[in-house]
């Protein structure tokens, strides 16, 4: 963004919220006090509440401000609070929670007996975590990879060594095979 030549005649601001204290006020109140009304911010999921709350009480959510989440879950967030107050909020959302596949992973997830004797279940907020449906389209693609060339050819699997650089015989082929889907 900073680097982008359309932007070099817009002001841009660039400031870091304090760490330590999680008091997020004091940069809101010097936001408000240059006139910035269109914010982008990178905090994780768990204080994206902490941060509109600490911007509502500086009057620094109103019709006239944009905020953009750069947290890839912020989709998982309640921002019902936030609805009828007028501002922009937005991110980037990786997981479409409407999509039929999902809603099926979803049922059965929730459907399904734990399979661990210690898992007390997890919450949709935390199904629907980008990093979950991350690591659930690379396990399908990898299984998808390995059905899909078994049938063209016999995939035989042998016991593989973690102590060996020896690479598997069909590494190279199931690899190839997920780049192109």
């Amino acid at each position: 963004i900073l680097k982008d030549p359309e932007l070099r005649e817009k002001r841009i601001v660039v400031r870091q919220f304090p760490v330590a204290t999680g008091e997020y006020r004091t940069t809101f109140k010097e936001l408000h006090k240059m006139g910035i009304r269109n914010i982008i911010i990178d905090v994780p999921r768990e204080n994206i509440h902490k941060v509109l709350k600490h911007a509502q009480q500086v009057d620094m959510l109103s019709d006239y401000h944009n905020y953009f989440f750069t947290s890839l879950d912020v989709h998982t967030v309640d921002l019902e609070d936030y609805q009828y107050g007028g501002t922009n909020i937005s991110g980037f959302n990786l997981v479409d929670e409407n999509s039929k596949e999902y809603l099926e992973v979803i049922r059965d997830w929730q459907n399904s007996p734990p399979r661990y004797p210690n898992w007390k279940g997890e919450s949709l907020e935390q199904l629907a975590k980008t990093e979950v449906g991350l690591v659930y389209d690379a396990v399908r693609l990898f299984a998808k990879a390995l059905h899909d060339l078994d049938q063209t050819q016999s995939i035989s699997i042998r016991p593989i060594s973690c102590e060996t650089e020896e690479p598997w015989i069909f590494g190279n082929a199931v690899t190839n095979y997920m780049r192109m889907v």
